[in-house]
């Protein structure tokens, strides 16, 4: 089956994931990370796109970004990836690559998925066993919208702002949110539409997207088509 062209909808948030190659890590130490941010800062710069929320651990880098163009996602993605590993290998003596070839993306109903989009991302440390509770990763957004830093490459998306009058009230909600955890069927659906990169949101969602773009947002049904007819062998 011919793989499907990457979905990118501007105006609408995408969650993103990018691998490291088998082999590889995103970072080894806490300059790493550093590097990472910095050179990710200076890519927002040309306004493409917003960042909303992010996480980065050893085998893997997400973000949730609204893009303003096409374009903007890809051209973010391979711009920080190369001028990151070039930073990487000069500092740890390494050669070639650091990433899988192709990242995956899904377009979300930002009134219904955003906020579970980032609480995904940043339970994500907790579900691969690095720590006990988010705010112990330090390598994120999280502590930003908990209130313990403020990271300079953040837009909070509006869904952040209708969590509370003032900044204290939105920090205290969005940890009780995170806090109280993704539901099995909203991790599956997450995670689903990100790995075969179809929209996340419901029929109505799917329908009112769908003439944005010529590429399809859901899988074709299974089974035979209504009065189809079933072909059989002489």
């Amino acid at each position: 089956m011919a793989r499907l062209n990457r979905l990118v909808i501007p105006g609408h948030p995408h969650l993103l994931l990018q691998r490291a190659r088998a082999g590889s890590q995103v970072y080894r130490d806490e300059q790493d990370v550093r590097i990472l941010s910095e050179v990710l800062h200076d890519a927002l710069a040309a306004g493409d796109l917003e960042l909303h929320a992010h996480v980065v651990l050893p085998e893997r880098w997400m973000l949730l970004v609204t893009p303003r163009s096409a374009q903007a996602i890809s051209a973010l993605m391979q711009g920080v990836g190369r001028r990151y590993v070039r930073h990487i290998n000069q500092r740890h003596g390494l050669q070639g690559g650091m990433w899988v070839s192709r990242f995956c993306s899904t377009v979300i109903d930002a009134p219904v998925w955003t906020l579970p989009c980032m609480a995904f991302l940043d339970l994500a440390p907790v579900r691969a066993g690095l720590v006990k509770e988010p705010g112990e990763h330090h390598h994120g957004s999280h502590g930003h919208y908990v209130g313990l830093h403020h990271d300079r490459s953040l837009v909070a998306p509006s869904a952040v702002w209708n969590l509370g009058n003032t900044p204290f009230a939105r920090e205290a909600a969005y940890a009780e949110m995170v806090h109280r955890g993704l539901s099995t069927d909203r991790l599956h659906a997450i995670e689903h539409a990100l790995q075969r990169g179809w929209a996340l949101g419901d029929p109505v969602f799917i329908r009112q997207l769908q003439p944005q773009t010529e590429r399809r947002l859901e899988p074709k049904p299974r089974g035979r088509p209504a009065g189809g007819k079933v072909s059989r062998s002489a």
